[in-house]
């Protein structure tokens, strides 16, 4: 029998559990990248396009300011069987920071606003890139994030267990790409509207997560938030309703900081 209430059970059952849960999550985001070749193809789920239909327009995607304040970084210490809550090492221990007034957009980044950017020649412009990282982009013949496929002069993306969607009936999903895209974005969209645009700090986003509104903390409970696996692919940023805003679920969310303890 496991006793619940000994410290180090409950640390077994945790790092087996997380351990678990990270394979998945890595396999989710290497088997979208997988060429359809090399899939077996009976575990392939058709998508049936009549059951949805071409995205016409995106909403908008506008900037909130946030008065900033203090936020906590990592987890704290905690020996209480009861309250116990798991964590990696790198997660400890707690430390506070002060967040100043910064402002951040409603929406992630969509497959329809990163298209934007590849129609501009983002790939092929070095201005958006770090000189190692363009090299890398023309070397690789990199042109559109590595979940995306081209054919037929057209856009396709792929999900976990899906092929080659059109691009057009999915411009409303946030876009899967690395933090070298991420940036490049940024500093393209920066040019184009004269503002200085970049990726949020992870105390900002900690505290625009936590620490700005309720609402957006109640939302990753909610039945319409994508996570937990609860869809195995990425959904419509405009099918959530946590106050307008969608700053979680469907994807891992890039910040500017370094990962360090």
């Amino acid at each position: 029998n496991l006793d619940l209430n000994n410290l180090d059970t409950l640390n077994i059952l945790n790092v087996a559990t997380e351990h678990e849960m990270l394979h998945q999550e890595t396999l989710m985001y290497l088997f979208v990248q997988l060429p359809i070749e090399s899939l077996r193809m009976d575990i392939i789920i058709e998508i049936d396009l009549r059951q949805t239909s071409i995205v016409s327009s995106l909403p908008e995607n506008r900037w909130i300011t946030l008065p900033g304040g203090q936020t906590s970084l990592g987890k704290p210490y905690n020996d209480q069987p009861l309250t116990f809550s798991f964590g990696w090492d790198n997660e400890f221990p707690r430390e506070s920071c002060y967040v100043s007034s910064f402002q951040i957009q409603s929406h992630p980044v969509r497959n329809g606003d990163f298209l934007q950017f590849i129609l501009d020649d983002g790939y092929s412009t070095s201005d958006w890139w770090d000189e190692s990282v363009f090299q890398w982009i023309k070397t690789s013949d990199i042109h559109h994030p590595m979940t995306w496929t081209r054919k037929d002069n057209s856009y396709q993306v792929n999900f976990v267990l899906q092929r080659d969607i059109p691009l057009d009936f999915v411009l409303d999903h946030p876009v899967l790409l690395s933090q070298v895209e991420a940036k490049a974005y940024c500093r393209w969209i920066s040019k184009k509207t004269g503002e200085t645009i970049e990726l949020p700090t992870e105390s900002e986003w900690i505290y625009a997560m936590w620490d700005w509104s309720e609402c957006i903390r109640d939302s990753l409970m909610s039945s319409d938030c994508n996570v937990n696996f609860r869809h195995l692919h990425t959904i419509p940023v405009k099918s959530t309703t946590a106050n307008e805003l969608q700053w979680q679920g469907s994807a891992f969310e890039w910040t500017s900081s370094v990962f360090r303890p």
